[in-house]
C-alpha cells in the first residue's frame, strides 16, 4: 500500500486467505458494516491449500443474523488448534 493509502482510515483492513491456527477467533462485528469481505471455505479431509484444497471455489459469504441495527455481533470461528484438540470432530471453516 501506498503512503496515502496507509493513512486512509475510511478503508477497510483486510488479510488475504490464512487459515486461523489457533483454537479460536473472535471477530465484533457492528451491523452497519457488516462482515462485509468475510468469506470462510470448510477444509475438505485435512486438505489446505493448492488444488486439494479446493482453492477455486468452495468459499462462502458470511451473513450477519437479523439484529438490531445497534446490536454488535460476535462472530466465533474455530480454529486449527481446536480440530487438533478434538480429534478433528471440530474443523477449521
Amino acid at each position: 500500500a501506498s503512503a496515502e493509502e496507509a493513512g486512509d482510515t475510511s478503508k477497510p483492513i483486510r488479510i488475504g486467505e490464512h487459515t486461523d491456527f489457533g483454537a479460536f477467533t473472535f471477530l465484533l462485528v457492528h451491523p452497519d458494516h457488516g462482515p462485509d469481505g468475510l468469506q470462510l471455505k470448510s477444509v475438505q479431509g485435512g486438505e489446505v491449500g493448492g488444488e486439494a484444497g479446493g482453492e477455486k471455489e468452495g468459499w462462502q459469504d458470511v451473513t450477519l443474523p437479523p439484529v438490531d441495527k445497534n446490536t454488535p455481533v460476535l462472530i466465533v470461528n474455530t480454529g486449527a488448534l481446536m480440530a487438533r484438540w478434538t480429534n478433528d470432530a471440530t474443523c477449521p471453516a
